[in-house]
């Protein structure tokens, strides 16, 4: 039996979705949070008006979408990346975030350059952070977004609990 090519199978998931009744949207989209497909959830239901998505999923966690992300405190975000800065050095694939950062006029194609031009992947990402922390919260907000989008959502989890750490410690003072 031949394998149906990819886009026939997506069409008639699509249409098995539509056939089984209003609820089916939902339990699809928490199905796939569910099983940590965030990043093909976010991709459907950012092509909904955000008033349908809080309809559709009122009791999920939130979605982020585009520039939702608001990082305001810049010296929240420094000290966020310098604490968390070994396993950003470490773990961070940089490559396709570079392209995501001078895409989105977070980096200059000069800054691309400088941190293509390292000779290894630490001091890339190393080069990458130092640009963050020097450009404002911005930066620091592309820098997550384009986390997301790379599917390096293990990293994103931990610059968050840093700095919600960080956020309670100074509130503790």
């Amino acid at each position: 039996m031949a394998i149906p090519r990819k886009s026939t199978r997506n069409m008639r998931l699509v249409d098995f979705v539509k056939e089984a009744g209003p609820s089916a949207f939902p339990e699809f989209i928490s199905a796939l949070l569910t099983c940590n497909q965030e990043y093909l959830a976010e991709a459907i239901l950012a092509h909904l008006p955000l008033t349908s998505m809080q309809q559709i999923i009122p009791e999920s966690k939130p979605i982020e979408r585009d520039m939702d992300f608001e990082f305001s405190d810049d010296s929240l975000n420094r000290e966020c990346l310098t604490t968390c800065l070994p396993i950003l050095c470490a773990e961070m694939i940089v490559d396709e975030m570079v392209v995501r950062l001078e895409s989105d006029k977070c980096l200059t194609y000069v800054d691309a350059d400088v941190i293509r031009a390292k000779s290894t992947s630490f001091e890339k990402n190393l080069k990458l952070i130092n640009y963050v922390q020097k450009r404002g919260p911005e930066a620091f907000s592309c820098f997550m977004k384009s986390l997301k989008e790379t599917r390096q959502d293990h990293i994103f989890n931990k610059l968050i609990k840093e700095r919600n750490l960080i956020a309670e410690h100074k509130n503790l003072r």
